[in-house]
C-alpha cells in the first residue's frame, strides 16, 4: 500500500507540474503576444510623428531607418493609398507586389487600423501584421515574427525546467514521508489482523489518528474478544476429545475426504510406525484389502469392516470399522476408523471350537467302548461268564474314565466361571498340602519306582481343595511320564513376598515345540501314551486356571529326556 500511494502521489504531481507548466506557457505566449501588439502599435505612432519625408524616394531609406533605430525584429514597410510599396526595411520595394489586397491593409483604410497573422510571402515565417494610416495620407504597415514571442519562453524554459525537477525532488522525499505516516495506522491494523489469524490475538492497536478508523479498531477488538473466547471453547472441545480417544483401547483414525491423518490416538500410532509424522494414511498402511475398505466407504457413504492381520509384525490381528463422517448435507467427507484387538477373541473361538472338538472325541471314546461292549453282552453272542466278568470291568473302566473326564470339565468351567469374594478364601498351608499329597501318591510312585520328595512351606489365600487338587495333577504328573528310578522333588519357599511351588522330575521331558500348549485343554505331547495312562488331557489346563484364579502364575521349564520343572508363584498371604 505505502509503495502504490507513493507511485499515485508522484504521478498525480507530475500531471499537476505538466498542466502547471502548459497553462502557463500559453499564458506568457498570449502575453507575449499582446507585448509584441502593444511594441507594433507604439512604434507606428511613433512613426506618424516623425514621418516629415517630401519625396517618394525617401520612404525606403526612411523605413529601414525607423526599423533599425526603434527594433532588429521589426519590419516596417510604407504603403501608398492605392497599395503601391514605397518602401520597406527587408526586402526591395520595387519589386514587392501591391499590398492593397493585404487583410490588414484592408481593415486599415476602414477602420484606420488594422491587424493579421499570416505567413510572410518575403520571409516564409509566420508574422505579425499591423497597418496604420499616417497624417500626409499614406500608410504604415509593421510586422514581426510571431517566433519572437515565444523566444522568451525558450529563454526562461532551462531554468523552469531545473526549478520544476527540484520541486519534484522534493514532493518525492515529502511524499515519503507523508505515505509512509498515512499508512502507519493501516499496517498495524494490518498486523492486528495477522495476529488474529495466526494465534486469535491482535498485535499491538494504537489510537487512530483517523476518525473513520476509531470503528475499524473497535470491531478489531471485539472480534479478538469473541475469537480468543471461540478458540478457548474449541481447545476445550478438542482437548476433551482427544482424552476420550487418548484413553480408549482401540486404535482410532480420523481421515479428511482425501485420506489424510486429522486425528489419531496412541494407540493407532503404535499400530502404523510413523503415522504421528505422516499427513496421508496411504503413506503408513499397507494393507490393501483395509485402504480398499476405506475408498468403497467414501463411495458408498456406508460403513465397511476389515480384519487387519499383523500377526507377521505384534501377533496381533485387529478388527477395524470404518464409518463415514458426513456433512450437513449428506455427503461423505472423511471416514473414522476403529481398530479393536479381536486376538484374544479369535484364540477362544479357536479354543472353544477345538474344545467342542476334542471333547466330542475324548467322549466318543469311551462311549464307543461301552456301547460296543453293551451291544455284545445284549446280543447273547458272549457265553463265557469270566469273558463277560472281563467286559463288564472293562465298561465300569471306560464309565470311570468317562466320569473323570466330565469331571474335569465340570472343574475348568468352575473355575472359568468363579467370582470367588476375598472374604470367603483362607488361609492356606502349601507346605501342608504338599506333604499330604505325598502322602497320598506315594504308593503310585512306589509301583512306578519313582523316588517321591517334598519339602518347605509358605501360605496362601485361596481354597484349599482347589489348591490340593492342583499339586495332584502336579505331581501325578511327574510321577505319570516318569522313567524307573527317577525322582520328583517338590519344594515350597517364599522369597521378595513370594511362594513358589516347584514340582521337578527326571522323567521323559517335552519337547521343544509342544511346551507352548500343553496347558490348553486336551492337548496331549504324545496322545497314545496319555491315553494308556488314564489321564485326560486337562490336568494341566486345571493346572493353569487355578494358579491363575488366586493370583499365580506357572512357568514350565522342560528338556526332552532330561526332566521337566514347574514352577507356580502365588502371592504371600
Amino acid at each position: 500500500m505505502k509503495k502504490r500511494l507513493r507511485i499515485i502521489l508522484t504521478v498525480l504531481t507530475l500531471l499537476a507540474m505538466v498542466c502547471v507548466l502548459a497553462i502557463c506557457f500559453v499564458w506568457m505566449s498570449q502575453f507575449r503576444v499582446q507585448d509584441l501588439r502593444r511594441d507594433l502599435s507604439n512604434v507606428m505612432n511613433t512613426a506618424s510623428y516623425l514621418t516629415n519625408v517630401g519625396d517618394t524616394s525617401d520612404y525606403d531609406a526612411y523605413a529601414k531607418r525607423l526599423a533599425r533605430d526603434l527594433h532588429g525584429d521589426i519590419r516596417v514597410t510604407i504603403v501608398a493609398v492605392d497599395g503601391k510599396v514605397l518602401g520597406d526595411s527587408y526586402a526591395d520595394y520595387s519589386a514587392m507586389a501591391n499590398h492593397l489586397d493585404r487583410p490588414e491593409m484592408i481593415e486599415a483604410i476602414r477602420d484606420g487600423y488594422g491587424e493579421d497573422v499570416r505567413k510572410s510571402e518575403t520571409t516564409g515565417e509566420d508574422n505579425f501584421y499591423a497597418a496604420m494610416i499616417l497624417t500626409d495620407g499614406i500608410y504604415i504597415r509593421v510586422s514581426a515574427p510571431v517566433a519572437v514571442a515565444y523566444s522568451f519562453i525558450l529563454q526562461v524554459l532551462p531554468p523552469v525546467l531545473l526549478l520544476c525537477v527540484a520541486v519534484f525532488l522534493v514532493i518525492l522525499f515529502l511524499s515519503r514521508r507523508v505515505s509512509a505516516r498515512f499508512t502507519r495506522p493501516f499496517e498495524e491494523l494490518s498486523g492486528a489482523v495477522e495476529g488474529l489469524i495466526i494465534d486469535g490475538k491482535p498485535g499491538e492497536i494504537s489510537a487512530p489518528p483517523y476518525d473513520e478508523l476509531v470503528p475499524v479498531v473497535r470491531n478489531i477488538r471485539d472480534l479478538s474478544g469473541r475469537l480468543q473466547m471461540y478458540i478457548a471453547e474449541i481447545k476445550q472441545k478438542s482437548a476433551e476429545i482427544e482424552d476420550i480417544i487418548s484413553a480408549t483401547d482401540d486404535g482410532v483414525v480420523v481421515l479428511d475426504g482425501s485420506m489424510h491423518i486429522i486425528t489419531i490416538n496412541e494407540r493407532a500410532k503404535e499400530l502404523f510406525g510413523g503415522a504421528g509424522d505422516a499427513k496421508s494414511f496411504e503413506m503408513v498402511c499397507r494393507d490393501i484389502a483395509l485402504l480398499e475398505k476405506i475408498k468403497k466407504t467414501f463411495r458408498s457413504g456406508k460403513e465397511s469392516h476389515a480384519e487387519l492381520d499383523m500377526r507377521n509384525k505384534n501377533g496381533r490381528v485387529y478388527r477395524c470399522i470404518v464409518s463415514p463422517a458426513k456433512s450437513k448435507e449428506g455427503l461423505t467427507t472423511g471416514a473414522v476408523l476403529f481398530l479393536s484387538d479381536v486376538t484374544e477373541i479369535i484364540r477362544l473361538e479357536r479354543v472353544r471350537s477345538d474344545f467342542a472338538a476334542n471333547v466330542s472325541h475324548e467322549l466318543k471314546t469311551p462311549l464307543t467302548a461301552i456301547k460296543g461292549f453293551s451291544e455284545l453282552m445284549d446280543a447273547g453272542l458272549v457265553a463265557d461268564d469270566e469273558k463277560k466278568r472281563e467286559y463288564i470291568r472293562l465298561i465300569m473302566k471306560e464309565s470311570d474314565r468317562l466320569m473323570g473326564l466330565i469331571n474335569d470339565i465340570l472343574k475348568l468351567a468352575e473355575l472359568e466361571n468363579a467370582t470367588e469374594e476375598p472374604q470367603r478364601l483362607e488361609i492356606v498351608s502349601l507346605g501342608n498340602i504338599v506333604k499330604e499329597v505325598q502322602v497320598v501318591l506315594e504308593g503310585k510312585a512306589r509301583e512306578r519306582q519313582v523316588t517321591l520328595s517334598a519339602c518347605g512351606d509358605g501360605s496362601i489365600r485361596a481354597d484349599q481343595e482347589r489348591i490340593r487338587e492342583m499339586v495332584i495333577n502336579l505331581v501325578d504328573n511327574a510321577v505319570k511320564y516318569n522313567r524307573p528310578g527317577g525322582r520328583v522333588d517338590v519344594s515350597v519357599r517364599q522369597m521378595d513376598g513370594k511362594v513358589i511351588l516347584t514340582v521337578a522330575d527326571t522323567g521323559i521331558g517335552i519337547p521343544l515345540e509342544h511346551q507352548e500348549r500343553v496347558f490348553e485343554r486336551f492337548y496331549r505331547v504324545d496322545k497314545g501314551r496319555s491315553r494308556k495312562s488314564g489321564g485326560t488331557g486337562l490336568g494341566l489346563s486345571i493346572v493353569r486356571h487355578t494358579a491363575e484364579h488366586y493370583g499365580g502364575v506357572v512357568a514350565l521349564e522342560s528338556e526332552e529326556q532330561v526332566g521337566t520343572r514347574i514352577t507356580v508363584t502365588f502371592p504371600k498371604a
